[in-house]
């Protein structure tokens, strides 16, 4: 479940944003591969405009590269991505993943909420902000902090057998809605 979080956090935000799928669906079946610093993320829209993970053996019809240095700056003026992005491949999709990486703007605090609480939700958002501002010398110091909030709200508020329980619980969840939602694409 964890290499597709992203994607996940993504499709939450998209399926908020019918504009933004139905510029996506146009590329139905078209795969992406999306770098930003270390992260490299392969994806393929689907008919729905989400996107789903890539099969190992898919062609990207785009590549999107960014440096992690740029991403401040893309946080503070998204108009600039274009200015920090390397692109090759198909002009039409990376407009489309240009346009979305603009505009769309997800609401992380109201995501983990129900999770960590509003306390801790805030809290990251908001060192996420941060992080994203001052580049990689604050992240590594944020990194830290929130690593110590998690582990100080895990251990006040939930036993680790109970926190594994809810873990394999939620796990199993996403994998049921995983199937569910294979079942209404066919």
């Amino acid at each position: 479940m964890l290499p597709n979080l992203p994607l996940f956090f993504i499709n939450r935000t998209l399926k908020g944003e019918d504009w933004a799928r139905q510029r996506l669906c146009s590329h139905a079946g078209q795969t992406a591969r999306l770098q930003i610093g270390s992260l490299d993320m392969r994806f393929t829209v689907d008919v729905d405009g989400l996107l789903m993970a890539a099969a190992k053996d898919a062609a990207d019809d785009v590549t999107v590269s960014l440096p992690a240095s740029a991403l401040g700056v893309i946080a503070e003026n998204p108009a600039e991505i274009t200015r920090y992005a390397h692109i090759e491949g198909s002009a039409a999709l990376a407009d489309t993943l240009a346009t979305l990486l603009q505009h769309l703007r997800p609401d992380l605090a109201g995501w983990l909420a129900p999770y960590v609480g509003d306390v801790l939700a805030v809290r990251a958002t908001r060192t996420a902000g941060i992080i994203s501002r001052t580049g990689m010398a604050a992240a590594r110091q944020g990194e830290s902090v929130l690593k110590g909030l998690v582990q100080d709200r895990l251990h006040a508020a939930t036993p680790h057998a109970e926190f594994d329980a809810w873990k394999s619980e939620l796990e199993a969840l996403a994998r049921r809605l995983e199937t569910l939602e294979a079942r209404v694409r066919r």
